[in-house]
């Protein structure tokens, strides 16, 4: 069987998380089934010459906003094209982008969504935006849920020696929603001696309350996670932010970690009431305390969230739908 060659072009590199949980992780299922990709970042495309473009059987374009030129290029020289997103990349945290910029935003992401022969979203507040050109696949993030599993616990005891540990691990761009809490959880670490704080990132974080940092490894993040008594998922209640699909959400409950979050949007597809306590009106330190003492409903809730991710977020599940939409065999049986 000829194998069919594959371009991804990616945001950033191939081991950026959002290709690594879009793509990359399914690698080997990929492969398996005769798919040969290959990785190149958007900023590398302007040097592919067009016979090169020609080579490939199918172009996977992971969130990349080209300019419309090259766009063009690259749909008419490749027969089949898939556009994914998993961000809300027609505007950006915090303030919108100006009327020009996001002009031409709005419009390079309008092409995609219009000529792709299939549009891939990774939730539901996505999905609604692809609907405006499109009829979108709503494909989820995803774990290896063997390598994602809760700790073997024997007791409700905390899972630390040292106390409730609360936690957050995520990339340094985004450590800014950690510091917005900074001022709950020092009230909250006042009052209670026997909860400790750990953060994973690539960054040491500028905080005056006391943590444990341990800084990215890939392979230390699975281990960090399920040592956790309670996640922290803080966010901010903006369209970027309702738009994003918080691998960190996924990561604590297919840990059997309980979550204290900020959900709006997006997040609800992850993120419910049975395996997660939902901070109303900015009341951080209330929403920890209700946990906190309450090590029974804990574990209680562990186990729903374990049980949730396997239900809609295993990667052996989505691998072979995301198979199936590259290579257009989703109508088969």
């Amino acid at each position: 069987m000829s194998r069919l060659r594959v371009l991804v072009v990616t945001f950033g590199d191939a081991d950026t998380g959002s290709t690594h949980f879009r793509v990359g992780q399914y690698r080997p299922e990929l492969e398996a089934a005769g798919l040969e990709l290959t990785f190149v970042s958007k900023h590398d495309l302007p040097g592919l010459g067009g016979q090169a473009l020609r080579g490939y059987d199918l172009l996977l374009n992971q969130k990349s906003l080209l300019p419309t030129g090259l766009a063009r290029r690259l749909r008419r020289s490749v027969g089949r094209v898939l556009f994914d997103f998993d961000d809300a990349i027609y505007t950006r945290p915090g303030r919108d982008f100006s009327p020009l910029t996001r002009f031409r935003v709005r419009r390079r992401l309008a092409f995609w969504l219009r000529h792709a022969d299939r549009v891939i979203a990774a939730n539901s507040v996505l999905a609604d935006y692809a609907r405006r050109y499109c009829e979108p696949l709503l494909l989820p993030m995803a774990l290896d849920l063997d390598e994602w599993h809760p700790a073997d616990r024997t007791s409700q005891a905390p899972r630390s020696s040292g106390g409730i540990a609360i936690g957050w691990a995520g990339a340094p761009v985004n450590l800014r929603y950690l510091q917005a809490v900074e001022p709950a959880l020092a009230r909250l670490m006042r009052e209670r001696d026997d909860v400790t704080l750990r953060i994973l990132s690539g960054e040491r974080p500028r905080l005056s309350i006391p943590f444990t940092h341990v800084p990215f490894e890939r392979a230390a993040v699975p281990g960090f996670v399920r040592d956790l008594d309670i996640g922290l998922l803080p966010l901010e209640d903006d369209p970027f932010s309702r738009g994003k699909s918080p691998i960190k959400a996924i990561q604590y409950i297919a840990s059997g970690v309980p979550v204290v979050a900020d959900i709006h949007g997006a997040t609800r597809d992850i993120l419910e009431p049975g395996h997660a306590v939902a901070v109303h009106d900015g009341q951080w330190e209330a929403a920890l305390r209700e946990l906190i003492e309450q090590p029974e409903r804990r574990a209680a809730m562990g186990g729903r969230a374990r049980v949730f991710a396997e239900r809609h977020f295993d990667r052996a599940k989505v691998a072979p739908r995301l198979l199936a939409a590259i290579t257009g065999d989703e109508a088969k049986p």
